[in-house]
């Protein structure tokens, strides 16, 4: 009896708090509630955006744009089953429907179905063969499983249609160096530097080259721009700070390396090691 009278309690309670979040969505219009979920996802709040295009959709089951949305916002929260679910039913309802496939191919992309993700990205350019993000995203799935060749293709088209886009020319750069130009590959990101002074992405792919290839000072201006744009990006902290040690700027690279770990704990156990080195180095 105590068990039923529980389970019947919090029956109550679950009931009490449905019939409320109804009485809240009932002040609403439909559409006014689509423009209340489109803000929340506009505004991160990612839970409330899936609840007001979730209650949208009981009065319009078949708004694509809804479904897409609702999908961006289960994606962003990390349910991956439930936005491709949506993205697939948005295509289903509309198979011209372009953010859809775009969503759907990225989402395909993340989780490493390269195959599905070039085939949501090319049906987006037999509909609309200027739509540049069909190119640059399937151009940035070819450079994943290594096809430079076709990416570099797609980057081009891409420029073809906006010359003047800072990340085609951050991205064609990587196409250039999966096929070892090097010069090329530095031309481009110092184009999309110069077309964008805010590509953080393109800071990082430079100051990384430069990194990798001796250039320790160019690598450092780089890196400093990038944590000038993004102070979260761990992966700058964790290569600057092995440059400043290399300079035998021992503070800066042991603030680098804590702030390093404080963004990343993967970090952790490699950079300890070293910052007791240098510590070492501090006492002396």
């Amino acid at each position: 009896m105590k068990i039923y009278l529980l389970k019947s309690f919090w029956g109550f309670v679950v009931l009490c708090i449905l019939i409320q979040i109804n009485l809240s969505f009932a002040q609403y219009t439909p559409e006014q509630i689509f423009r209340k979920g489109y803000a929340s996802l506009e505004e991160g709040s990612y839970e409330d955006a899936v609840n007001y295009f979730t209650q949208f959709l009981s009065s319009y089951p078949e708004n694509v744009r809804a479904f897409n949305y609702r999908g961006l916002a289960y994606e962003s929260l990390k349910n991956y089953p439930s936005a491709l679910s949506d993205f697939s039913y948005a295509v289903q309802l509309s198979p011209h429907y372009i953010p859809a496939l775009l969503n759907r191919g990225n989402l395909y992309a993340l989780q490493e179905n390269y195959d599905d993700a070039l085939s949501d990205f090319s049906s987006v350019i037999m509909l609309d063969p200027s739509h540049i993000d069909g190119y640059l995203d399937r151009g940035t799935v070819y450079l994943k499983i290594k096809q430079p060749g076709p990416a570099l293709s797609d980057f081009n088209s891409a420029l073809a249609i906006n010359p003047n886009s800072s990340e085609a020319y951050r991205k064609r750069a990587e196409a250039y160096l999966q096929m070892h130009d090097d010069n090329e590959a530095l031309s481009d990101l110092d184009k999309a530097i110069e077309l964008d002074s805010n590509n953080e992405l393109a800071y990082y792919d430079r100051g990384s080259y430069y990194y990798v290839h001796n250039g320790i000072r160019k690598a450092l201006e780089d890196f400093n721009n990038v944590i000038q744009l993004n102070p979260e990006c761990y992966e700058v902290y964790y290569k600057r700070g092995h440059i400043l040690y290399e300079l035998d700027s021992y503070e800066l690279a042991k603030s680098d390396f804590i702030r390093a770990i404080e963004l990343h704990q993967g970090y952790k156990k490699e950079l300890d090691s070293l910052l007791n080195k240098i510590n070492k180095k501090l006492e002396k």
